[in-house]
């Protein structure tokens, strides 16, 4: 399984300890020349991208349109068309009309090729149930996305596991999964021959950020990720517990296909 890390502003070379892939935040995107001239850079590079709105990180969220006008022009490998959180119907139909977007730019031989992972969303399982079923038909969804919100509880490890659990024993894992943030990366190890492709996630650098060596079980504890994170400086002398956490996680997701 894919590993994405997703560093603060200023050391933005640490997305590098992911699998040849950068993970961009349209926020950030919009507001930063800097982080636009590495975007630029990671494509030209060849790494594999995912363009996120902002939804589930502190600050700005970017709407459909502004999602879908960046997406022209950075044509990443993947978009996620806005997801509203806990909402089925606002997500839903902010995908719909994601889809139209794309059907007429294609239409006029502008050709994206960028691919469409989506996030299903709900109030409750039954609808988070009804909104994953409707991207896993949906032609247009190559990937789908699950959240660390699904149960609506602050365990995302265990939340997920009992979510993956479910569909499994329903015959509905017919589609990769990308794993959107983390806390324990020991959650991924239950996952042993899934054919799950991919995660993102801050925190193997806000846990050293806070000391947390991710491989030590017995002192594991899941920092809310703070507001100003994308903005802190990371003292240089964490580089190396950095590269430990993000190399733990990376065991974690070896046997997952």
């Amino acid at each position: 399984m894919r590993v994405f890390v997703t560093p603060p502003m200023s050391h933005l070379e640490l997305s590098e300890l992911g699998d040849k892939n950068f993970y961009i935040l349209g926020q950030l995107y919009k507001k930063s020349s800097e982080y636009r001239e590495y975007t630029k850079k990671a494509i030209a590079d060849g790494r594999f991208t995912i363009l996120d709105s902002g939804v589930g990180d502190e600050g700005e969220v970017l709407t459909n349109e502004e999602l879908f006008k960046l997406t022209k022009e950075i044509q990443p490998n993947e978009v996620i068309p806005l997801d509203v959180l806990y909402n089925r119907n606002e997500t839903m139909r902010n995908f719909n009309q994601f889809v139209e977007w794309l059907k007429i730019e294609r239409a006029k031989s502008n050709l994206m090729f960028t691919s469409l992972l989506a996030c299903p969303q709900g109030k409750n399982w039954d609808e988070w149930l009804d909104c994953y079923r409707f991207f896993l038909m949906s032609r247009y969804v190559t990937c789908i996305g699950m959240i660390p919100h699904i149960m609506e509880s602050d365990n995302i490890a265990y939340s997920r596991s009992v979510v993956v659990s479910r569909l499994k024993s329903m015959n509905l894992l017919r589609k990769q999964l990308h794993f959107l943030g983390q806390g324990d990366p020991r959650e991924f190890i239950p996952y042993t021959g899934m054919r799950f492709r991919s995660t993102d996630s801050c925190y193997p650098i806000l846990a050293a950020m806070n000391g947390i060596d991710l491989s030590d079980s017995e002192k594991f504890v899941r920092v809310p990720t703070p507001a100003d994170y994308f903005d802190r400086e990371i003292d240089p002398n964490i580089m190396d517990l950095i590269k430990k956490n993000v190399n733990f996680l990376r065991e974690c997701c070896n046997d997952v296909l």
